[in-house]
């Protein structure tokens, strides 16, 4: 145990930061919670659902951009040990670069270690090196180049923006005709910014998704337990690609075995070359696999919790989350206890209508109170004159754990059919594929 009870920021808006927030917060090494810049949820006195706790946390308006001068003073002023970092978005600029070098343990990984999820193309690099299963892939800097290559393809692809652009840089296109179109987007409308000047043209891989997310300290790891993702907006996987819809656990294709394969064969030795190359991993390593019968593949790698993934499989953690988080810091993971639940979970996102093209805003929610045996995480949510209304296209998420996958499941719908609010929207299938 700690020497004394740590004070945490969570930097984030999302229903992620909301479950991590929720997590530390009932830590037993936590005395405070600080959440920047927060959602409704975070804002209120407590959670309906979360077991009704009064769980005290705090929003704050701080100025999450360079030089960072503000939050290091709130830190400092706050005395806060750790800071937790949700998004990629602040990794991606530095920020626990920034707070290490004044002296704040900051769970995530570094500016340079973050290229594994903010350049594709570094990723593939690393992998190959590595010697990690991945698709063949070819970079493009110039459209012409891009189409001479599409035009002489036989075999399905996937075109990919380099950089990041919130989920919505990836096209599958179902014909050659579509993709040049999209070379469109991605060189002359500029649709994805300086994100999309490169993108990658690789082999389209069939099979389940899977997604690993694993805590790291540069050198060992501890997996939590493995999702499957639901990115369509419509039941079936049908429609356009969303943040996330829904997710659950455990997954019925992947075994023992499997799990261990692909730490020692994906994960650790990714690791080890992003060590000799000075890029030591420190945080959240998150995989999103493909897996066809034994054979499988990394689509991609992320550099934090996903979104819903968070929110299903943390509540699974029955260890000490603060005490992960700072181990990894400090680089000695192997030093703390790391137990999970041996149960299912599902997660619905509710979203707003239209989402995640156009949708409407500071629409009333009701039925919060009226939700039992279920955690509620806020993600576009805020409180507008002592109510809360929706603030976002992902609204809310309602998880849920038990004994069976099908009984988790149930008790997941059976509490969303108790949220109200105008052009509500979610998909009705979450966790079949399971089944």
């Amino acid at each position: 145990m700690l020497a004394r009870k740590l004070n945490v920021l969570v930097i984030g808006s999302g229903g992620r930061e909301h479950a991590l927030a929720f997590k530390l917060k009932i830590s037993p090494s936590v005395s405070k919670v600080f959440v920047s810049p927060g959602n409704g949820g975070t804002s209120m006195e407590y959670s309906p659902g979360n077991g009704g706790a009064q769980l005290e946390y705090s929003n704050v308006d701080l100025e999450l951009k360079e030089p960072f001068k503000k939050i290091i003073r709130f830190l400092k002023r706050k005395k806060v040990d750790l800071v937790v970092l949700g998004s990629e978005k602040y990794l991606s600029l530095g920020l626990v670069d920034y707070l290490t070098e004044e002296g704040i343990h900051a769970f995530g990984p570094s500016k340079k270690a973050s290229q594994l999820e903010t350049s594709k193309e570094f990723a593939k690099k690393i992998m190959r090196e590595a010697g990690v299963p991945t698709a063949d892939y070819a970079v493009f800097t110039d459209i012409d180049s891009a189409k001479e290559h599409i035009k002489q393809r036989e075999k399905r692809f996937v075109l990919k923006a380099d950089g990041l652009c919130a989920g919505k840089g990836v096209v599958v296109p179902r014909d050659k005709e579509e993709a040049l179109a999209a070379l469109d987007d991605y060189f002359v409308k500029k649709k994805f910014g300086k994100e999309g000047e490169k993108i990658l043209i690789e082999d389209f891989l069939e099979g389940e998704e899977v997604s690993i997310l694993a805590f790291s300290d540069g050198e060992n790891l501890r997996l939590l337990p493995p999702s499957q993702d639901y990115k369509r907006i419509y039941d079936q996987d049908k429609g356009p690609n969303t943040g996330g819809m829904g997710n659950y656990t455990p997954v019925r294709f992947l075994s023992e075995k499997s799990l261990k394969e692909i730490e020692e064969k994906i994960l650790l030795p990714v690791l080890k070359v992003m060590k000799k190359k000075g890029c030591i991993f420190k945080g959240i390593l998150y995989a999103g696999l493909i897996a066809k019968g034994d054979d499988i593949k990394v689509l991609e790698f992320n550099v934090r919790f996903g979104d819903p993934e968070c929110q299903c499989v943390l509540p699974l953690l029955d260890s000490d989350l603060a005490e992960l988080c700072l181990a990894c810091v400090q680089g000695d993971l192997t030093k703390v206890d790391f137990k999970l639940k041996k149960h299912s979970a599902c997660t619905v996102v509710l979203s707003s209508k239209g989402y995640p093209n156009g949708y409407e805003l500071n629409k009333p929610i009701s039925g919060l109170n009226n939700i039992s045996r279920a955690l509620i995480f806020h993600a576009g949510t805020k409180m507008s004159e002592g109510e809360l209304v929706t603030n976002g296209g992902r609204v809310l998420s309602i998880s849920c754990y038990d004994l069976s996958l099908k009984e988790a499941i149930e008790k997941c719908y059976e509490q969303v059919k108790k949220v109200h609010y105008d052009n509500i929207y979610y998909r009705t299938d979450i966790g079949r594929k399971g089944l």
